[in-house]
């Protein structure tokens, strides 16, 4: 049977040598911990500089290409409008070649934005919604109105229930609705927010895909290691 040395048999010069040993380990084991700490923020400190090097030279590239694109696309854009007597205003126009297997679609992204008068139209609507809702028909449209008019987590105001909003301005047709519904749509003045463009094309499946064109969308190349994350 393999004997057991327990604390209560060494003697104290013994445990005294015993905490010696622990301690200096303890201290060794930190000591390696710390270099390892400082050696990896030295490491930090020279890769990273290079890294931001080679992204900021992408992003430049991406930047010209993007402009290429676009300066290509205007003459494009300018022959279509003649040829095909398409209105100008759209928020996007898409190029194909001879057998569709290739596309690419250039425009801008537009978000919904208002004036300062926008408060002043919403309140005229709450104030023709004051006192009102004493019978079941008319607190529905209360509560219809009072749901178009809330505005986004973000606290705005979404321009497609503006519509729906203007739909009972019609129906109901008081001067008081109808004013504070006209002074809402005119306060309405889109923002544009990003310019982009995106390009498709057909794989050996006959499938359409997409074409990565950021770096977060793109594949690595076959074969990359990436099973340290």
């Amino acid at each position: 049977m393999e004997n057991t040395i327990t604390l209560d048999k060494l003697t104290p010069e013994q445990k005294a040598q015993l905490a010696a040993e622990i301690q200096a380990e303890q201290s060794a084991a930190k000591k390696k911990q710390a270099e390892t700490r400082q050696a990896y923020k030295e490491l930090a400190k020279e890769t990273v500089p290079g890294l931001f090097s080679i992204l900021e030279k992408q992003s430049d590239m991406l930047a010209i290409t993007k402009q290429r694109i676009f300066e290509a696309a205007r003459d494009l854009i300018k022959m279509k409008l003649e040829a095909y007597d398409v209105k100008e205003g759209q928020q996007s126009h898409t190029f194909s070649n001879e057998d569709s297997t290739q596309s690419i679609t250039i425009g801008y992204r537009v978000v919904d934005g208002w004036d300062d008068t926008l408060a002043a139209g919403m309140e005229k609507v709450k104030q023709f919604l004051q006192g009102r809702g004493t019978d079941k028909e008319t607190q529905e449209m209360v509560d219809g109105i009072n749901i178009l008019l809330k505005k986004d987590k973000n606290g705005n105001l979404k321009s497609s229930r503006v519509l729906e909003l203007n739909q009972w301005a019609e129906k109901i047709n008081n001067p008081l609705l109808t004013d504070g519904v006209r002074i809402i749509m005119e306060a309405y003045k889109p923002v544009k927010t990003c310019y982009f463009v995106e390009a498709k094309y057909v794989d050996g499946t006959g499938k359409m895909q997409s074409l990565p064109l950021s770096i977060s969308s793109v594949d690595f190349p076959e074969g990359t290691d990436i099973n340290f994350l």
